[in-house]
């Protein structure tokens, strides 16, 4: 059921054909699907205590590798056949392009380290190296260079750029919002020390006339105050003066100069501008959000949310599981995700209710449509007032509508009377009607 959320295998289809067409899926369809499906959650050919990654722990890796270095890698094992045996996540920020992405490079490098291998009748360069400490990282064992040729990893960027300066990588939202994030960290650390070591006191406590009470009296107040009145970790400490009397001078009126709320809003919701998301997905709730994010609620704004955000990322993952997984195991079926537009159902059965009120289809098309196979008036019935009414009116309109009566009273039809019989057989003896009627037949009056 592709209304419910999840993810289904289904058949690749021409351009020309039409899915609501599909009556049933053929038997050995099904089994090419359901070891494709067991293939994709078991993350390929794993024993159940191998120590490898299912589908959704796979997901969560390369989409966090992809937010945060705006690319995904895994690793495809493969047999001595070069059959897909499993994928597995590798570490995105260790994954670098060799100079070989250069088209010309096997004739600017003719005597180049990196050696050629073929797939599919043709020769390839090795593609992706492993970088450590600045290094292309080497097999502790062989002591050989980590290098992946273009089947054995697969290297996908979200966020492409055609910049030269770039070299390939893209630009991801990170290194977009670097400065941004980097004035949203300050201001939690500012607020953070205002309240774990805070030199800002409150106040000032002014004690007058303190020679009066000597050093002593002093010192006592002092330490009695730091002991009971302290903040955590002895933040706030209340610098204590000499003077005549005790004078209390407040020093902090309000902590507004300290939140700075509309300025971290501003960062959040730019924040969240660059990542396509409502900030109410993160708990924030704005008093200007519905001019910014829309006034028609919180309904729309998380399907604005869901259509700029959500959608293109499960067309990336789509792209990353055809490309890499599904075409390698059968290239005749396709991954989708379903119950992304969970309100499609409803629409398109407006839609279909609109075309049949309209008469540009039938009830019995809707019928099969829905059903997947030809309407049997004996055995099927459709309860809608308009099909009954249209189904009375050719009963008892049409051409078996006598037949009907008849039927239903138990008379027969005995057949409509010629009203030129009686006048016939009066005037059989009547030798000038017998003339007349020669006469008409031969003018061609009487046929």
């Amino acid at each position: 059921d592709e209304q419910k959320e999840g993810f289904t295998i289904r058949k690749k289809l021409s351009r020309f054909q039409d899915r609501n067409q599909i009556k049933e899926v053929p038997k050995n369809e099904q089994k090419t699907i359901e070891s494709i499906v067991d293939f994709l959650e078991a993350g390929g050919q794993n024993a159940k205590w191998d120590m490898h990654d299912d589908l959704f722990v796979f997901t969560a890796k390369i989409l966090r590798d992809s937010f945060t270095f705006n690319r995904s890698t895994f690793e495809l094992e493969r047999s001595m056949k070069n059959d897909l045996l499993r994928f597995i996540a590798i570490d995105a920020q260790t994954i670098r392009y060799l100079e070989t992405i250069d088209p010309y490079y096997k004739w600017k490098n003719p005597k180049s380290q990196f050696a050629e291998k073929k797939f599919d009748g043709r020769s390839y360069l090795p593609r992706f190296c492993q970088i450590w400490n600045g290094q292309i990282a080497e097999n502790p064992i062989n002591k050989e260079q980590i290098v992946w040729y273009p089947w054995e990893l697969a290297f996908e960027t979200r966020n492409p750029a055609t910049d030269i300066w770039r070299n390939g990588y893209g630009v991801g939202e990170i290194e977009v919002l670097s400065q941004v994030i980097t004035w949203i960290l300050n201001g939690l650390q500012y607020n953070g020390n205002f309240f774990s070591q805070g030199s800002n006191p409150k106040g000032l406590l002014n004690v007058k006339n303190g020679d009066s009470g000597g050093q002593g009296v002093l010192n006592s107040l002092r330490q009695m105050w730091k002991s009971s009145i302290a903040g955590v970790q002895n933040s706030h400490k209340m610098p204590v003066v000499e003077g005549l009397d005790l004078e209390w001078i407040d020093m902090q009126q309000s902590n507004k100069d300290m939140e700075f709320q509309l300025w971290n809003e501003f960062l959040i919701m730019i924040t969240c501008s660059v990542f396509t998301i409502d900030p109410s997905e993160l708990g924030f709730q704005f008093k200007n959000q519905a001019q910014l994010f829309g006034e028609k609620g919180q309904k729309e704004r998380l399907e604005h949310s869901k259509d700029k955000g959500l959608k293109p990322l499960l067309v990336y993952l789509q792209k990353i599981f055809n490309k890499y997984i599904i075409s390698e195991l059968d290239d005749n079926f396709e991954f989708i995700f379903t119950g992304v537009d969970l309100d499609d159902e409803s629409q398109y059965l407006e839609n279909d209710e609109k075309k049949v009120d309209k008469g540009f289809v039938s009830m019995e098309d809707m019928f099969e449509k829905y059903s997947h196979r030809k309407f049997n008036p004996d055995k099927d019935t459709i309860l809608n007032p308009v099909y009954w009414q249209a189904q009375q009116a050719k009963m008892f309109g049409g051409e078996g509508a006598n037949d009907a009566v008849d039927e239903m009273t138990g008379e027969p039809d005995e057949g409509a009377q010629n009203p030129f019989e009686d006048f016939d057989k009066s005037n059989e003896s009547n030798p000038i009607w017998d003339m007349t009627k020669q006469w008409m037949k031969e003018k061609e009056i009487l046929k």
